[in-house]
C-alpha cells in the first residue's frame, strides 16, 4: 500500500499545484473605451480593481503621436478622439508594455469597447518590401491563456510525483 515516503510526495505535489495557481490565474487586465463629447475615455482594471498610474499613449491611424498621460488612482484617463477611422491605443502597465491596440470608430463610439490587455501575442514586425506593420488576428491558443503555465507545471509535477510512487512500490516488492 501508501508508504510514509509515496504520501509526503503526494501531500508535496497537491501543496506545488495550490501554490502555482495564485501566481498565474490572475485575470489580465482589461481596458473599456467609451466616447463622449469628442472624447474617448477609458478605464483599466485587473481582478476588477482599477490600475492606477498605467501609461497610455495614442497614435493615429497614420501612427503619429496624438496624446501621451497616465490612469488616475480609478483607473480612469481620455483624451481627445483624433480624426480618422481609427485610432491606436499602446499601455503600458509597469515595466511591461501591452500589444497594440486598434480602435475603430463606429457611429458614436469605437470598437471593440472593451479589450483583453495581452503582452506579447501579436508580435508586429516591418515588411520590408512595404515598410508597413503588419499585425496578425489574436491568438487564441491553448498557450494564450495564463492558465497554460499552471497545467503544464502540475502536470510535470504530477508526472514526476507518480513516477516516484511507481519506483518506490516496485523498489518494495509490491
Amino acid at each position: 500500500m501508501w508508504s510514509e515516503g509515496s504520501a509526503v510526495v503526494c501531500r508535496t505535489l497537491l501543496a506545488l499545484s495550490v501554490l502555482a495557481l495564485p501566481a498565474v490565474a490572475a485575470a489580465e487586465p482589461r481596458v473599456a473605451f467609451t466616447v463622449e463629447d469628442g472624447w474617448l475615455r477609458f478605464a483599466v482594471r485587473q481582478d476588477d480593481k482599477p490600475v492606477a498610474d498605467a501609461a497610455v499613449s495614442v497614435f493615429t491611424e497614420q501612427g503619429a503621436p496624438w496624446a501621451k498621460g497616465e490612469t488616475g488612482d480609478n483607473g480612469k484617463g481620455g483624451f481627445p478622439l483624433p480624426r480618422g477611422d481609427e485610432v491606436l491605443v499602446e499601455l503600458k502597465l509597469g515595466e511591461k508594455t501591452a500589444d497594440l491596440i486598434t480602435l475603430r470608430r463606429t457611429g458614436d463610439g469605437v470598437e471593440p469597447a472593451e479589450v483583453l490587455v495581452t503582452f506579447g501575442l501579436r508580435p508586429c514586425c516591418r515588411v520590408p518590401s512595404r515598410g508597413g506593420v503588419y499585425q496578425p488576428g489574436p491568438d487564441v491558443s491553448p498557450a494564450s491563456s495564463g492558465r497554460w503555465l499552471a497545467w503544464t507545471v502540475m502536470s510535470g509535477c504530477l508526472l514526476v510525483g507518480g513516477s516516484l510512487v511507481v519506483l518506490a512500490l516496485r523498489g518494495r516488492g509490491q
